[in-house]
């Protein structure tokens, strides 16, 4: 038995570019498990960011080593330091 790759994708219009890119492709979707809960403030009266992943997934080193040697110091100075946490 022969095993094709299928790729997996989350959204509707990621859906539509995969199609399109490869016709023949086995496309699997998969829902959103995640619930939406409303949050006690609007977007502008929150601050701060975090991150989540696993670090043994290389793509998540590259993706935080870019964020903190490309981005950060472009932001850094706005932040105040009552905002700064960390290890």
């Amino acid at each position: 038995m022969r095993v094709r790759p299928s790729p997996i994708t989350l959204p509707h219009p990621t859906l539509t570019q995969v199609a399109a890119r490869v016709p023949r492709a086995a496309i699997r979707v998969v829902s959103n498990i995640h619930v939406l809960e409303p949050t006690p403030l609007g977007f502008w009266q929150r601050s701060g960011a975090v991150f989540t992943g696993n670090f043994n997934h290389l793509p998540n080193r590259d993706a935080i080593l870019f964020f903190a040697q490309a981005v950060l110091p472009l932001v850094h100075p706005k932040v105040s330091p009552s905002e700064e946490r960390g290890p």
